[in-house]
């Protein structure tokens, strides 16, 4: 659907171009020719009593006095430059009937309404502008046009309802808000009859279909299906959550890969052949583009064959594992596919995303924010999220063109990219996608006028918690105080005012409302904050060009102050499904650094407290699940290490990530089978070596330990048999010796390496211990354990140099982690698991008996606890809220 302001009855002709378009297209699109009548034209879209008047010649002045006089008008404006004039119509006299009068005037070489414009479109949902691959400002921190121009192709084309986009993938979430009014319905079938209305041999297949279980019900039980047409069309200007590349498209939902994100070459062969088989009247294709976020497995003769009858175009995503080795079905050598490669947004290609000849472009595939199941938002990375943006450009290149071939709009995405020197030599375009340019829009002329500033930004104290501040501030303009401008860019700085000095480096809030029309009063709430502290704000107001606002005045506001020795628990990350595995460590200031799992994106995470402020960064960014089981370590300088998971359906990979600077480098420790790197613990030793235990599940059972020799990782197996290694925990004595404890479905054991090998005990027989054991050494390099299980007690258990001691905590525990201060006292976090209850507690042994305490009982919460003191003794815990889906913190106020 168009958003330009042009009516069909005032245009001569719909430009159909066969082949790339020249500059000048958007601008042919745009000429107008007189109207016959009043009702064509709305009286909302121009001003009424005034018309545009151009001559053949503009010396003429007799004549275009007569012409001015058999109107009546007066004269408003004179445009000598294009010889043109703005006459003012008598009393009475209809915009339309001057122009049908002037039109028969030989003098005349044109007349027109005058006409009122508007902005670009800019759709007004609410995550807008965290979409910084349609539009990127710097508003995740990134480069300033580092996207696809997808604003500017708004101006000119938003979608067709016309165009069908079959999305191959895990279903698709069809009740979602977002998404509801842009699926695809069978308009030859009626629902629920249990007849083969049109005869295609699928039973009341009225929106697509499920290959996996061959029922009509193709709906997304894993969210990546969901995310993928979020991106492609994800309503636009509803006012709901994000937007997609179209406003306005029908997706097809096409279900060949499982709940596990798992399928087979025959289901997707179906897939293919389905939305092949739909044709209009006239016999064309009515699936003219599929998207396919996926692929693996060695080359198929028979899903290429699928491909290449297909009749569409095959948009292929080209794998993550960072390796010019082609994948499957995007590396087929077809003229009809073409294969994404994922960029970031700052316009380099991500780290984990395959390249090579036979890849052809790249498009945003880090971070990228769209539509889940349950009328959920996530963020998503992979040449998975790379796909649908290119799958969507093609969507809107047919619609704005619909008489161009296949090959045509192929020829108009590849040939319009804009150049990239991070993909210069790994794709076959050398550059990165632009829907505007594949339009043929022409880029806009620069805003010379910056928004207004904000000059009554303030803090109400009102509404003040441990945790959080209320701004309130009034709406300026996009240019001065005039139109509704982009974004908001808000920051702040701990006890300290923000200025245009510091204002680089002051912490950035994420979340910002849509800016509103000029006067209107807008709030927002900033969450994660410190208690007892002063939180100094300013702002600035972005135009759509990126032009930002001088700094607005100052606010400020201090947090709450909770009593002494109370707990005090803080949201970190709230992202949806986060924490889930979680790991923290406490630096030689006192501030907490957690390592986390974000289940919902699939991503390895890292959070730390600086300045009074949560810095929240992306470690890992695949789709394939990393970030399981993580554990963090922080040495002599303070810096993170990391060991965890990535968990990859028949496949997994122990992987190690170390930051130097700003910049994360990440390494495979081991990778031979599904299971490997699962119950990661990592410990380092005196030198800052890393030491690593986890859990090698299928084909064997094992504990396996590996460690950084300085130039290469050596793994060894430590122990093996049935469940053995649920749960591992690692530490290193002062000689560089590693301790691991583990559970075996049956047992609690430790294991110890000297001189080369491996000696284990039994700890427990108990059957307990399959809920995150914990291991430390104490002074005298002595483990320490503590271990729990659903329905088990929490239990200590210690090495007295000859037998092991086991005492019990508390009665009911799971998800236990232990930590040693100063004097080898032991405190423990755990979760008080038991059905209805899921409290997160705190013990601590005081010399003489243990002190148990509740830290946290919101409900389901204190799941993957972890636990860390710092160096006064004083406990911080980081854990997951499963009612919420959240990252918390939590630590004990002085």
């Amino acid at each position: 659907m168009k958003r330009i302001l042009v009516f069909a009855a005032l245009v001569t002709a719909v430009l159909v171009v066969a082949g790339p378009m020249p500059a000048t297209a958007v601008e042919d699109r745009l000429e107008r020719t007189p109207v016959a009548a009043e009702g064509d034209l709305p009286a909302d879209e121009f001003v009424a009593g005034e018309v545009l008047v151009g001559f053949h010649r503009a010396g003429d002045a007799s004549g275009i006095e007569v012409a001015r006089a058999s109107l009546a008008a007066s004269t408003m404006q004179v445009f000598p430059a294009i010889g043109a004039r703005l006459w003012k119509l008598p009393p009475g006299l209809a915009v339309p009937e001057a122009i049908r009068i002037l039109s028969a005037n030989p003098t005349v070489r044109y007349a027109e309404p005058n006409y009122v414009v508007h902005a670009l479109a800019l759709p007004f949902d609410p995550l807008r502008n965290e979409l910084y691959g349609l539009h990127n400002l710097g508003q995740t921190g990134g480069t300033l046009d580092a996207d696809i121009d997808a604003l500017e192709a708004w101006d000119v084309e938003t979608g067709s309802g016309l165009v069908v986009v079959g999305v191959i993938d895990t279903g698709v979430d069809y009740n979602h808000p977002d998404l509801d009014g842009n699926i695809w319905t069978n308009p030859n079938e009626t629902p629920g009859n249990g007849v083969d209305d049109d005869g295609n041999g699928y039973v009341d297949d009225v929106g697509g279909w499920d290959c996996i279980n061959n029922d009509n019900n193709p709906v997304d039980d894993n969210n990546h299906g969901t995310h993928v047409s979020g991106t492609i069309g994800g309503e636009g200007n509803n006012g709901v959550g994000v937007v997609g590349v179209n406003w306005d498209v029908k997706i097809m939902p096409l279900k060949f890969l499982g709940a596990g994100g798992s399928g087979s070459n025959a289901d997707a062969i179906e897939c293919v052949n389905y939305a092949a088989s739909f044709v209009d009247g006239s016999g064309n294709k009515v699936v003219r583009i599929t998207s396919n976020s996926w692929g693996g497995g060695s080359r198929s003769n028979a899903l290429r064959d699928a491909i290449a009858a297909s009749g569409a175009l095959f948009v292929a995503a080209a794998g993550n594992s960072g390796s010019s080795q082609k994948m499957y079905p995007a590396g087929y050598d077809l003229d009809n596919i073409i294969s994404v490669a994922a960029t970031d947004h700052n316009d380099v290609i991500a780290s984990f995303s395959n390249y090579g000849s036979w890849v052809d472009l790249g498009a945003p595939g880090v971070s990228v924010l769209s539509t889940i199941r349950n009328s959920g938002y996530a963020r998503f990375s992979g040449t998975s999220m790379a796909t649908p943006h290119v799958s969507g450009v093609a969507a809107l290149v047919m619609a704005e063109f619909p008489a161009l071939t296949n090959a045509q709009v192929k020829d108009a995405i590849m040939t319009s990219v804009d150049p990239n020197p991070s993909l210069q030599g790994k794709t076959v375009t050398g550059g990165r996608l632009n829907v505007a340019k594949a339009l043929g829009v022409t880029p806009d002329q620069p805003d010379p006028t910056a928004p207004g500033p904000v000059s009554d930004l303030a803090v109400d104290p009102a509404a003040t918690t441990t945790s959080a501040l209320k701004l309130n501030w009034t709406a300026t303009g996009d240019d001065g105080n005039t139109g509704t401008a982009y974004l908001y860019d808000l920051r702040y700085l701990a006890n300290t005012p923000v200025t245009d000095a510091n204002w680089a480096t002051a912490n950035q809030v994420s979340g910002e409302p849509l800016p509103l029309q000029p006067g209107a009063a807008q709030t927002l709430t900033v969450n994660r904050l410190q208690p007892s502290t002063t939180y100094h704000f300013a702002m600035r107001v972005v135009d759509e060009k990126g032009n930002p606002s001088a700094l607005s005045n100052g606010a400020s506001g201090t947090t709450a102050t909770p009593p002494p020795g109370a707990w005090v628990a803080i949201t970190i990350d709230e992202a949806g499904a986060v924490g889930t595995d979680s790991s923290i460590a406490v630096d030689s200031l006192g501030q907490p650094h957690i390592s986390y799992h974000d289940h919902s994106s699939g991503t390895l995470k890292y959070a730390r407290l600086t300045g009074g402020a949560w810095v929240l960064e992306v470690v890992d960014a695949t789709e394939a699940h990393v970030g399981h089981y993580t554990s963090i370590a922080l040495d002599a300088s303070d810096a993170p290490h990391i060991a965890y998971a990535r968990d990859l359906n028949l496949y997994s990979w122990l992987k190690y990530a170390t930051k130097s600077g700003s910049a994360w480098s990440v390494q495979t420790v081991d990778a031979q089978a599904k299971g490997v790197g699962w119950f990661a613990s990592l410990a380092l030793d005196s030198s800052g070596a890393p030491h690593m235990a986890h859990y090698k599940q299928w084909g064997q059972n094992a504990v396996k330990y590996a460690r950084w020799t300085g130039s290469q990782w050596a793994n060894e197996q430590v122990d093996s048999g049935t469940s053995v290694g649920r749960w591992t925990s690692i530490a290193v004595d002062g000689t560089g010796n590693p301790h691991i404890s583990y559970g075996t479905g049956g047992e609690i054991r430790y294991a110890k390496r000297v001189g080369g090998s491996w000696t284990v005990q039994v700890v427990d027989t108990s059957n307990c211990g399959q809920e995150r054991l914990s291991l430390e050494l104490n002074a005298l390099g002595n483990p320490r354990i503590s271990y729990a299980g659903n329905g088990c007690q929490l239990k200590l258990a210690e090495w007295t140099g000859s037998t092991w001691a086991t005492q019990v905590v508390d009665a009911y525990a799971c998800s236990t982690s232990l930590d040693l201060d100063a004097a080898g006292n032991p405190h423990i976090a755990y979760s008080d698991c038991r059905s209805g209850i899921q409290d997160l507690k705190y013990a601590r042994w005081d010399g003489a008996a243990w002190v148990l305490e509740l830290v946290d009982s919101e409900g389901s919460v204190g799941y993957s606890a972890s636990l860390a003191l710092d160096a006064t003794g004083s406990p911080h815990i980081s854990y997951y809220d499963a009612t919420s889906a959240d990252l918390k913190y939590a630590y004990l106020q002085g």
